[in-house]
Parts: structure tokens; sequence; C-alpha cells
């Protein structure tokens, strides 16, 4: 009978096993999801207003000089972000970020932009007439 009872004692402990690995996969769970919601995020109208802002400000440090016949103007502009994408507290979009430890060459995004020399327009000035009705010319 000792037998028995060790292999009741045996199936006991395995089921009380089995219920501490759900219970402990639940926590997993629970961390993840913890660990999300501290992770860097960021609205779609804040990545979208921080590209605009890049643009401008490359926009306005690519200008040539006055003298220069080219001005140079942003053609392509491609983002391809790669990003979690969850619901925050307001049931908001959200973009969600990886931190720097966790960058990979993988998860890398990429910005792609190329840029154009525009000739600059410079109107004519005509030339005043003299007095005796002549021009300049």
């Amino acid at each position: 009978m000792a037998d028995e009872e060790k292999s009741n004692e045996i199936e006991k402990l395995k089921k009380e096993l089995e219920a501490v690995k759900k219970e402990r996969d639940g926590y997993k769970e629970d961390l993840k999801r913890i660990q999300v919601t501290k992770a860097q995020k960021a609205s779609p109208t804040l990545l979208a207003s921080s590209f605009v802002n890049a643009m401008e400000t490359m926009r306005k440090e690519i200008k040539r000089p006055e003298e220069s016949p080219v001005d140079y103007r942003i053609k392509n502009f491609d983002v391809k972000l790669k990003s979690g994408v969850g619901v925050d507290k307001n049931n908001e979009l959200t973009f969600i970020l990886p931190k720097a430890e966790e960058l990979t060459p993988d998860k890398l995004s990429t910005i792609k932009f190329s840029i154009n020399p525009v000739p600059k327009y410079k109107p004519r000035i005509k030339k005043e007439k003299k007095e005796n009705g002549m021009s300049d010319e």
C-alpha cells in the first residue's frame, strides 16, 4: 500500500505543478502587458509632425545663397517605420517604439529622401527710359 500512496502523492504533486505553471504563465502575460505599457510610445500625429518638422528644417538648411542660380527642394521623402501598433488608455492608436537596447539591424526603420536642384526665377528689371526716350540697353 505504500507504493499506491506514493503514486497518489506523485499524481497530486504533478497536478499542483501544472497549476503553478499555469499561474506562472499568467504572470508572464501580465508582465508583457506591463512592459508594453511602459514602452516608448508615439501617436501617429506626433510622429507625423516630427517628420514635417524635420523636412522643414532640411528645406531651410539646403537653401542656397541669393547669388546661386538654384535652390534645392526635397523631392521624395519615404519612411518605412518598424514599430508595434497598440491602443493607449484613451483608446487612441499609438505606435510602440523599440528601446535602444532592443534595436537590431532588422528592427531599424528606414528613411529615404532625395533632393533636386530647382532654378531660381529672377524677374527681369526693365531699365528706365532716359529723358530723351531712349533706353539704356
